[in-house]
């Protein structure tokens, strides 16, 4: 009988030294055996803290700044692809700038050309009318002689200045032929 106060006492270390170890496995302060994860009963409560350990704040941080490199880099990403963006659209509209100068020096040409016409229109129609005066002033004969070796564009200029009498006489003393092509071209050209 002596042996059995002894033999639970034994035990009885047993399970406290069991205990004990088994609180130290779970606080990660002992890693446990390998052979322990074979055991049916025991394995449960080994494997699920096996490998994982605590998160220390200093991991907290390394996750928080990688998350946050990731987030520079696709926002870095997404800034250059703007730079790149605003790089397109400024040589578009410096290419449209351009074109408008462009266009706005040949709206300038085409002005000037347009007011070079007209003080050449007006220029010619006091050649013109200087010109009726003159064929006006002479036999119809002679100014239908001279008129034939015009232009008929020019003839029409001077026989638009002169009266209608003068311009009908010289027409009258023309070549029928030549009267006849001057007055269709002055039935096109009237209004």
């Amino acid at each position: 009988m002596k042996a059995a106060p002894i033999m639970l006492v034994i035990v009885f270390m047993l399970l406290i030294f069991a205990g004990c170890y088994y609180f130290l496995l779970r606080l990660n302060f002992v890693k446990a055996p390998a052979f322990l994860a074979n055991i049916p009963a025991i394995s449960n409560y080994v494997t699920q803290n096996q490998g994982e350990e605590p998160e220390t704040e200093l991991d907290k941080i390394k996750k928080e700044n990688d998350n946050f490199k990731r987030i520079i880099a696709e926002q870095e990403q997404e800034i250059n692809s703007l730079r790149d963006e605003n790089r397109k659209i400024k040589q578009q509209l410096e290419a449209a700038t351009q074109k408008e100068s462009s266009l706005q020096g040949e709206i300038d040409q085409l002005n000037q050309d347009i007011e070079d016409l007209k003080v050449n229109k007006k220029n010619q129609q006091a050649v013109y009318k200087d010109m009726a005066g003159y064929f006006s002033a002479m036999k119809a004969a002679d100014a239908a002689g001279i008129l034939s070796g015009l232009d008929d564009e020019d003839i029409i200029g001077i026989l638009g200045e002169m009266e209608s009498e003068s311009a009908a006489a010289i027409l009258k003393n023309m070549e029928r032929e030549r009267a006849e092509t001057v007055t269709r071209k002055m039935l096109v050209a009237s209004p």
